[in-house]
């Protein structure tokens, strides 16, 4: 018997708060991680979506062509911690928040690949 996720109210982190939880792609196309002070919260955003999408970060799109990342990181390490800041990037849905948290929601299964 499956039991159907519930969505936002737990989340799955990696033992490791640098490195991001990956989810079987082919059920629950979401990639939580938390950035930490020793990686910028851009930094933190391409290894999620790369986590997410099975491709590794140097094969992303650059993120500074959809968002501005020096203002994105200064948003988000000097502004609340209800600082949140969504934006699509790399065939995903990518939510930052200010308490540290990074969100990516693969939008295009096709790309994604399922290699590990």
């Amino acid at each position: 018997m499956s039991r159907e996720p519930e969505k936002n109210d737990e989340r799955e982190w990696a033992d490791e708060a640098d490195q991001p939880a990956k989810h079987d792609l082919a059920d629950d196309p979401t990639v939580e991680h938390r950035w930490t002070d020793t990686a910028s919260p851009c930094t933190s955003i391409i290894e999620a979506v790369a986590a997410a999408t099975g491709r590794q970060p140097t094969e992303l799109p650059t993120l500074d062509a959809h968002v501005d990342g020096d203002a994105l990181d200064t948003l988000l390490r000097r502004g609340s911690p209800s600082v949140t800041i969504a934006f699509e990037y790399a065939d995903t849905e990518v939510l930052a928040c200010g308490d540290g948290t990074v969100q990516v929601t693969v939008t295009d299964c096709a790309s994604a690949s399922t290699n590990e």
